[in-house]
């Protein structure tokens, strides 16, 4: 290669490099927060939003907002103990601590034994204990589990509801994404798609990979939706969080809340965009905030935290943080 040659190919990178870095991109920013959070850990402190993330702490946080949400019928310390002979004819089970749905299942009785409406299949109770109690030993769920009242969605009588996921930036909705999990094959349950702004218009087909369900309207009390969305984040001093809700014949229900999203979180270029400009006008926000209490005045001396008082420390764990459901305060 010649040296004009050179010249042209260095320039066209720097320019595509600096496109790159300029441009908000909600995947740059969900990435980096992933970083951040380790950061995090080997610094021993953990985010608060992660004190309320468990269901126990974060159904307590909800009711205390007068937030409405499923509720508990049962509790045990393994899927078998949970008395199944008392409890309703359509419940789900959960466990205490997961992500990325494991573990969920959302179970109808049918003739003496229950339906599982996600993978349409029909399981006893040893099976849920012997699958569950797999997941426990593969550390990706806790041992403890718990049962509440399954939603009865209006637009889907008698299936699983669909989730709608808000992606919600300090009080601001970018994106809702409604899922639809009533569709098996033999490959296990899948999961269909309908995204919409905050109008509630459709980006269309090609905005993620996943599978596109036109039939996913929006819910009936589509405002109270974006509302709860919006309450919730804005108690939050974070950039973003994904608030997972429902919707009943008497409005919205809490499903959970989601500050970290699992799978490919990729979106269309457009899209990607317009999220990673509300993560950063949002992250002006919480800035403005922590401004205002003072937190951010400058010291006289070394801050906690700051590289000259703790060095990094590559081994630490995730600390323990105090729950809110124990809180009397």
């Amino acid at each position: 290669m010649d040296e004009r040659a050179g010249q042209l190919l260095w320039h066209a990178r720097a320019r595509a490099l600096e496109a790159r870095a300029t441009a908000p991109s909600f995947v740059t920013k969900n990435e980096q927060m992933r970083r951040l959070r380790r950061i995090c850990w080997q610094l021993g402190v953990e985010e608060p939003v992660w004190s309320i993330n468990d269901k126990r702490d974060t159904y307590a946080w909800v009711d205390r907002m007068g937030i409405r949400r499923p509720a508990e019928l049962a509790r045990a310390v393994k899927v078998a103990a949970l008395g199944w002979t008392d409890l309703p004819d359509r419940i789900v089970l959960k466990p205490e601590r997961g992500a990325g749905g494991h573990g969920i299942r959302l179970l109808e009785r049918r003739d003496g034994t229950w339906f599982d409406l996600i993978g349409e299949v029909s399981v006893d109770v040893d099976e849920l204990d012997r699958a569950h109690a797999s997941l426990v030993d593969g550390g990706r769920v806790s041992a403890e589990v718990f049962a509440e009242e399954m939603v009865r969605d209006p637009q889907r009588p008698g299936g699983a509801p669909v989730d709608w996921k808000v992606y919600a930036f300090f009080g601001t909705v970018g994106m809702v994404a409604g899922r639809a999990r009533s569709v098996a094959s033999d490959s296990g349950p899948r999961s269909r798609f309908r995204v919409f702004d905050a109008s509630w218009r459709d980006f269309g087909p090609d905005v993620t990979r996943y599978r596109y369900d036109p039939g996913i309207a929006p819910p009936r009390h589509a405002e109270e939706v974006l509302d709860v969305a919006r309450r919730v984040s804005a108690a939050i001093p974070r950039a973003f969080v994904r608030v997972d809700l429902y919707d009943d014949e008497h409005g919205v229900v809490f499903g959970e809340l989601t500050p970290e999203p699992g799978g490919p979180q990729r979106f269309r270029r457009d899209v990607d965009r317009r999220l990673g400009e509300l993560w950063e006008e949002a992250e002006g926000r919480v800035q403005a905030y922590l401004a205002s209490t003072g937190l951010l005045r400058p010291a006289l001396q070394p801050l906690p935290h700051s590289a000259v008082v703790q060095p990094l420390s590559p081994g630490a764990v995730r600390p323990a943080y105090p729950s809110y459901a124990d809180d009397s305060s």
